[in-house]
């Protein structure tokens, strides 16, 4: 009895002493972590250029341990193969639209169906409430993916090749390429548009083919992709509130040791709150662009906003009515007073 008790004993200590060296040798290990970081986007957007600063802060700040790389403008595919992939760990991060991850849980389409925010505190003061955060932390449970912080895009209007809208009539049957999210294919139909999905990869293309005659997307979108050698009129419809969400992998996340996660979890904030306070500026620059380069913008008759708003909601109300309670009309509301 006495050499099985001093066996399981000398076992015990060797396990914590096994786990103790390796928890400090991956503390101590020169072999970099890199997490690759996934987007649609170009690195002349604003967003990628707050992450890029972020990620220059991590490498600074953890001493080299961790590595972001950013794979911009469809290098590791369109949004859903790289959600897949950030699922399975073969890719680390990425930035995705909202309404992209709507096929994964469809409680994501409250961040992005048409009507519900106008502004970029009204989203932000909605991503730090309750449900919200349960909608995230639901996401993590469930397929092990947190998410990290929101970052804006801004709102979304229709932008054309050849035609001008003035009233909602004037919308029936345009081509109009929209992301491949259920939400938006029954937004333009609800319009009586011809929505047509297609990757962003493949928009410029159908642009200069006639496949479509128009998208509906954000300012910095349209301008940074270079898509006003194409477009000439912008409709204002502002239909959407366009945000975007950084998320990781979790089990990435924790193959960091404790101090090390703790200050790339530091740098991440901060790097959420830069792309905040260059939002206002980037917006306004994108649009100086855009008319440089002479797009026109439409702005509809109020009598004429509201017969479009009303189309919309109708398809907010449909998409919302089996995912939330009928109050959360009212908790959004009290958001923007």
């Amino acid at each position: 009895m006495k050499k099985i008790i001093g066996t399981l004993f000398i076992s015990v200590v060797l396990a914590t002493m096994l786990s103790a060296m390796g928890q400090d040798e991956n503390k101590n290990n020169t072999t970099p972590v890199i997490f690759k970081l996934a987007s649609t986007q170009s690195l002349e957007m604003r967003s990628l250029k707050a992450l890029q600063r972020m990620a220059d802060d991590v490498a600074v700040k953890t001493n080299g341990k961790v590595v972001v790389q950013i794979y911009p403008s469809s290098q590791l595919g369109d949004q859903r193969d790289y959600m897949e992939g950030i699922q399975m760990g073969t890719v680390e991060m990425c930035l995705i639209a909202t309404g992209a991850i709507e096929s994964f849980d469809p409680h994501f389409a409250i961040y992005g169906v048409p009507g519900l925010f106008h502004t970029s505190e009204q989203i932000h003061a909605f991503y730090n409430t309750p449900i919200s955060q349960k909608v995230c932390d639901t996401f993590l449970k469930e397929h092990g993916v947190r998410t990290l912080g929101l970052y804006d895009e801004g709102i979304r209007n229709v932008w054309l090749v050849n035609k001008q809208v003035h009233k909602l009539e004037d919308f029936k049957g345009i081509k109009l390429r929209v992301p491949e999210v259920p939400v938006y294919v029954k937004m333009f139909e609800a319009l009586n548009c011809n929505p047509t999905p297609l990757t962003w990869g493949e928009l410029y293309s159908g642009l200069q083919t006639g496949i479509v005659e128009g998208l509906e997307n954000n300012v910095e979108m349209v301008v940074t992709s270079n898509l006003t050698d194409m477009i000439k009129y912008e409709i204002k419809t502002e239909h959407v509130y366009s945000t975007l969400l950084l998320m990781i992998n979790e089990n990435a996340l924790n193959r960091l040791d404790t101090e090390t996660k703790k200050i790339f979890l530091e740098c991440i904030a901060a790097g959420n709150d830069d792309a905040w306070k260059q939002f206002t500026e980037g917006q306004k620059q994108a649009y100086q662009t855009a008319a440089a380069r002479g797009v026109k913008t439409i702005t509809l008759s109020i009598e004429e906003r509201k017969r479009v708003d009303d189309k919309l909601m109708r398809v907010t109300r449909d998409t919302l009515k089996n995912l939330f309670p009928d109050s959360i009309y009212a908790e959004i509301a009290n958001l923007k007073k």
